[in-house]
């Protein structure tokens, strides 16, 4: 894994979701998928931060500033690539129609 920005996310995602039946995957799948890829370039990251010849202050800072715009990115991304087609059905249910619908029956 490595650093990922939205603009090949949404490419790679895309191609996933353009994949025939037999390979394809599901959106639960791929959303298990994005999220354990990200999870192994954090601790990849995390283990490349130089634990040696630092104090233990400076240590703690550099990790935690590296978590917290890697989880900052992830959640982003995230959200752009999953939440897009989820998002839009509650304000589906929002509607008129979808209401007078569901007080019809």
């Amino acid at each position: 894994s490595e650093p990922l920005t939205l603009p090949e996310a949404l490419h790679i995602v895309g191609l996933l979701r353009r994949l025939p039946p037999p390979h394809a995957l599901s959106e639960p799948q791929q959303r298990s998928a994005f999220l354990r890829g990200r999870a192994a370039y954090l601790d990849k990251a995390v283990a490349a931060l130089p634990p040696e010849d630092t104090e233990p202050v400076d240590y703690l800072l550099r990790r935690l500033e590296l978590c917290r715009v890697h989880w900052h990115d992830t959640c982003v991304q995230f959200r752009a690539l999953f939440f897009s087609s989820a998002a839009a059905a509650p304000a589906q249910l929002d509607s008129p129609a979808a209401t007078d619908a569901a007080v019809e029956r």
